[in-house]
């Protein structure tokens, strides 16, 4: 996310360590990594450890104003538009409870949601697994094709198993 706010990634750069096995080295690494790479080298980790002031540079107003403005669900108000959102129910880094939660708000305030709790997978294998649905909705949003294949307004929620990684 911080390549998206140049003066917080330049903060961020000036608060972390320059030596130590927690280090600006290792952490600017996932700038070349994919999402499995990084969750393989940093699963686990306290990312606190790598800034000269631990969690008071992580909170601090400027990365925190960046993790509010993108890296939290819910925080632009209700969508305007139709929402594919899929999860897997057994999501080990961001708990359905919480994206349950979201949508249910987002329902009551009128939204036009199509979601999939997925039985199958854990927070990676979500990427592989809802791909095909999500796919899909976005062609018939695209083409035009979205009211023969979709409920137009409010929310449909279901608990699907697909497996494409397991």
């Amino acid at each position: 996310m911080l390549n998206q706010f140049p003066p917080a990634y330049n903060w961020i750069l000036s608060h972390l360590k320059d030596s130590g096995p927690f280090n600006k080295t290792g952490f600017l690494a996932t700038l070349k990594m994919d999402v499995a790479e990084a969750w393989s080298t940093y699963a686990f980790q306290d990312i606190s450890q790598y800034f000269k002031n631990g969690f008071d540079d992580v909170f601090a107003p400027l990365p925190l104003a960046v993790i509010n403005s993108d890296g939290i669900m819910g925080r632009h108000g209700t969508p305007k538009m139709p929402v594919f959102a899929h999860k897997a129910i057994n999501d080990e880094i961001s708990a359905v409870a919480e994206t349950d939660k979201l949508i249910d708000r987002f329902c009551a305030a009128g939204a036009n949601i199509l979601y999939h709790r997925n039985t199958a997978g854990f927070h990676l294998d979500e990427a592989t697994n809802g791909h095909p649905a999500a796919e899909a909705f976005i062609d018939a949003v695209l083409k035009g094709t979205y009211a023969q294949s979709y409920k137009t307004s409010g929310c449909t929620v279901l608990t699907v198993t697909v497996s494409y990684t397991r």
